[in-house]
């Protein structure tokens, strides 16, 4: 699934078992919590947790847009995000927020 890819992109957790690796060096690991996928899977709501170590995690909603303005393709995307322990504070706010984006594009060419 392309959230997936794209997630899995931004998680770089396997430097954590690289041998001889700087203790002061950060690493960013990146988990997904869900998605769903728009009509016509042109578009996707993204829920992912982002933390790079040793700093605190945070809690991103996302939703992205593909689609053409008719010469070239595009990408519209808008996220919404907090630091994990402020979630239960920040989430309702946040999803609603990420909800209401929406892109009016033709189908990819």
């Amino acid at each position: 699934a392309p959230p997936g890819n794209l997630i899995n992109s931004l998680d770089k957790s396997f430097l954590l078992r690289v041998k001889n690796r700087p203790a002061d060096q950060p690493v960013q690991i990146a988990k997904l919590v869900d998605y769903k996928t728009g009509k016509g899977g042109s578009s996707y709501d993204v829920e992912y947790t982002v933390q790079k170590l040793p700093g605190p995690q945070r809690h991103l909603f996302s939703s992205v847009v593909l689609g053409s303005n008719g010469k070239y393709n595009r990408l519209y995307t808008v996220t919404g995000q907090c630091l994990e322990d402020d979630l239960p504070k920040y989430s309702a706010a946040l999803q609603q927020a990420v909800d209401s984006f929406s892109a009016q594009v033709s189908p990819l060419v």
